[in-house]
């Protein structure tokens, strides 16, 4: 069949047209797995880790660690001696909220001690923390994760990770210290 020039054109046209739909559809795809992708990989959409926080904030220190009136590194150091004490791991569900007296009694996991940790060093002012949350492995019908705390101040940092705790103090080319 032969086309005259008006049909040529039109054909030309919708041809044009098919493939930018086809370009778009695939990039549409590509986009919804890259997304999909990363929000496998980057995001826990279950319920919020910082509900121990909200919950049990530690007004009441009577039970807890004495940390008041203490630096940025000396609160982190006597917190984390005060779990070394009382340490006990112990997995638990990520749904379960301990209290410190579960701590205490059954233990907890690296989420259960990094909430304590948090939740501490907020109440004692040191409220820049960043949880950390890294994979480990698969099993199957779940993935485990191994969770920890950077705390940070304007005099240093500390990596809070159950028992284990490294300080880092930021200073100058002179070796000054900051406080």
């Amino acid at each position: 069949m032969i086309l005259n020039n008006k049909d040529y054109q039109k054909h030309k046209r919708i041809v044009i047209t098919q493939n930018a739909v086809r370009l778009c559809r695939a990039f549409l795809i590509l986009g919804v797995l890259v997304l999909s992708i990363i929000t496998v990989y980057n995001f826990d959409l279950k319920v919020d880790d910082h509900s121990f926080m909200e919950n049990n904030k530690p007004v009441d220190t009577s039970a807890g660690p004495q940390c008041e009136g203490l630096s940025f590194q000396d609160t982190a150091i006597c917190l984390n001696d005060f779990v070394r004490e009382i340490f006990i791991y112990n997995i638990t569900e990520d749904d379960v909220v301990l209290s410190l007296d579960d701590l205490k009694l059954r233990g907890g996991d690296c989420k259960d001690w990094t909430t304590f940790y948090e939740s501490y060093m907020q109440y004692y002012g040191y409220d820049q923390t960043q949880r950390v949350k890294i994979f480990v492995e698969d099993e199957g019908d779940y993935s485990i994760y191994h969770v920890f705390l950077i705390t940070s101040h304007s005099s240093g940092y500390c990596h809070m990770d159950m028992t284990d705790l490294q300080c880092y103090q930021y200073s100058n080319d002179d070796g000054e210290v900051r406080e």
